[in-house]
């Protein structure tokens, strides 16, 4: 019978453990996910695969990221893209890996055509936006996935 109880409570200490440790990590990644929307940077965009007929071509922008937390998190990105207010195209970016407390480069693809790409070869200086959700992965022990989900405008 002691035996029987020994083994209870050391179960019940470890599921609390877990429990502890999984609200501490969701806490540090919800925390992570606002810091590493306020410091959004945009490093560059890159037209490519430009051709005459349709006058077509693809876009690249890429955005540089910090990761404050102590854990990997893993982003996946779903969004429409904006040039100013004119809408570009919808973009998907799936499992881009941010190390801890690095910076890190994510990257977005979409086609582009006509008056739009004329804009952008010209460089009209608008703000490229994007308004969708992004959803944040950290792991608890590198095993146990914990998410956080970002919407609006990212």
């Amino acid at each position: 019978m002691k035996q029987n109880q020994l083994l209870t409570i050391a179960i019940v200490i470890i599921v609390v453990g877990i429990l502890v440790g999984y609200y501490f990590s969701l806490k540090q990644l919800n925390d992570a996910a606002d810091q590493m929307l306020d410091e959004v940077t945009t490093v560059s965009t890159k037209l490519e695969n430009v051709t005459l007929l349709p006058f077509t071509g693809g876009l690249r922008i890429t955005y540089s990221i910090r990761n404050p937390a102590t854990m990997k998190i893993v982003l996946n990105m779903d969004a429409d893209l904006y040039y100013g207010d004119v809408y570009v195209g919808h973009v998907v970016s799936n499992e881009q890996v941010v190390e801890p407390e690095t910076r890190s480069d994510v990257v977005v693809k979409t086609r582009i055509e006509g008056e739009l790409l004329k804009a952008i070869q010209q460089g009209a200086g608008k703000p490229w936006v994007l308004k969708g959700s992004m959803r944040f992965t950290g792991f608890l022990l590198n095993m146990i996935p914990i998410t956080t989900t970002r919407t609006g405008i990212l």
